[in-house]
């Protein structure tokens, strides 16, 4: 489930809930993880409604590469740990904003791995009106991604 940010709806866990029971067995909630950071029991609700999984945005390992939610997602991973839930990070990569920090991603997810399942990295995609050269320095590629993350982590993964 997402869509702006989706635990913000009064009605979040009744939608999972009647999900669940039409019959979909596989349910990701994509969020922000602010109101899992700050409300201790709703990892736990969001379980019990019948959610599957969390992906939750990270984007960074620093105030800087992660304004939205650096100081929220470890609160809240703790509390989906007591879930228990696993989560996804998932960051958008840009260029020259955080994709000098994919491996540190990586090593973070790692010192979660009680709650972290997995990090899909996401490159943005540029569209719109923007000048070429700035789309240039902020396009990154899967295969770019790739290799950055080979280089970052020492080799360990590539």
């Amino acid at each position: 489930m997402t869509g702006g940010e989706p635990t913000i709806r009064d009605d979040i866990l009744d939608i999972i809930k009647i999900a669940r029971e039409e019959g979909y067995e596989h349910i990701q909630l994509n969020t922000n993880s602010v109101r899992a950071a700050f409300d201790p029991d709703f990892p736990k609700k969001i379980k019990e409604a019948g959610s599957n999984v969390i992906y939750t945005s990270f984007d960074g390992p620093t105030p800087r590469s992660n304004p939205k939610n650096f100081w929220e997602v470890p609160a809240s991973l703790e509390n989906y740990k007591k879930a228990p839930l696993g989560v996804v990070l998932v960051p958008t990569v840009i260029g020259g904003i955080n994709d000098m920090y994919l491996g540190d991603i990586i090593k973070f997810g790692i010192s979660n791995i009680d709650a972290v399942r997995a990090v899909n990295f996401q490159p943005v995609s540029l569209v719109g009106r923007m000048p070429d050269r700035m789309r240039e320095k902020q396009r990154v590629t899967i295969p770019g991604c790739i290799k950055k993350i080979e280089q970052q982590t020492d080799g360990m993964i590539g």
